[in-house]
């Protein structure tokens, strides 16, 4: 054992003495490559990694620039998805009350037309009875033009209505 302990030991400095006769020939070779090395070569260097750190810079402020022109493009683009939800949401709405107002006004048309074929069954009726109608002609007329303003007046209220909606959905 005692002679395993006094084998590493020299084994230890041997190794000890090589390291720093290593270290000692690296010094001098870094030393003589420093020497050797050319002033030029030195500005050469210097100048490359100014030029260098100059492109660095201007990569990052171009590529920080890029970002913003991307965020400020996903915000338009936002906006614009928002703005076409709400324009689709209105022309739907807009549709529905156009098809609405049609509908009312496909039943004031039907109304007019009732009105017409019994105004025209009233004449027709009437002319057997002339004597006694001729009475009430002009009350009946009266009632019958009073009644016929009243729908045309509501036909040209939904008409201007259904070309409202017409503008909106052109819009």
């Amino acid at each position: 054992s005692d002679v395993y302990k006094r084998q590493m030991e020299i084994e230890a400095k041997t190794y000890t003495e090589e390291i720093v006769r290593l270290k000692s020939l690296l010094e001098t070779s870094f030393r003589q490559r420093d020497f050797y090395m050319k002033n030029d070569d030195l500005n050469t260097l210097e100048q490359r990694f100014y030029n260098q750190n100059i492109e660095l810079e201007a990569l990052r402020k171009e590529n920080s620039d890029l970002m913003a022109k991307i965020r400020m493009y996903q915000d338009d683009l936002n906006n614009l998805n928002a703005l076409k939800d709400l324009q689709d949401k209105n022309k739907e709405k807009q549709n529905v009350e156009m098809q609405k107002l049609r509908k009312i006004i496909k039943e004031k048309e039907r109304m007019i037309e009732n009105l017409h074929v019994q105004m025209h069954q009233v004449v027709q009726g009437t002319e057997s009875k002339k004597i006694i109608v001729k009475d009430k002609e002009p009350e009946i007329k009266k009632q019958f033009e009073a009644e016929l303003g009243k729908k045309d007046a509501e036909i040209r209220s939904l008409e201007q209505k259904l070309a409202e909606a017409n503008q909106k959905c052109q819009v």
